[in-house]
């Protein structure tokens, strides 16, 4: 049978960085493509070398493709016996920078009542 992939938290830390998590209920090798937030599904290749995952969470760090804007990511597993699995599809939000003013604060004028 296939892998059955979940997915799990991403966060961005910039335009072209951040992480996207996703587990798999069977080792092998993940594949992966980065698209424009609501495009198409890619085709994936899955003939090459992927890389290595286990059941474990894995974690991709800085996926390739990542550029500014919202932007979808499908990964497959394909497991040793060869099954690849469908395509799990994950959302990652466009990077917005924190805002790093300092706030100001103003003294007003107080009441008391006693």
């Amino acid at each position: 049978r296939s892998p059955s992939l979940t997915a799990g938290a991403v966060s961005r830390t910039s335009d072209t960085a951040g992480t996207v998590k996703f587990t798999s209920d069977e080792a092998g090798s993940y594949y992966y493509e980065v698209v424009a937030d609501g495009a198409s599904a890619p085709t994936i290749d899955t003939s090459g070398a992927g890389t290595v995952c286990t059941t474990a969470e894995t974690t991709i760090t800085n996926p390739v493709g990542l550029t500014a804007g919202a932007k979808d990511i499908y990964i497959k597993v394909k497991d040793a016996a060869g099954n690849v699995s469908s395509a799990i599809k994950i959302d990652i939000a466009a990077y917005v920078a924190p805002d790093t003013t300092a706030p100001s604060l103003t003294a007003g004028a107080g009441s008391r009542t006693s």
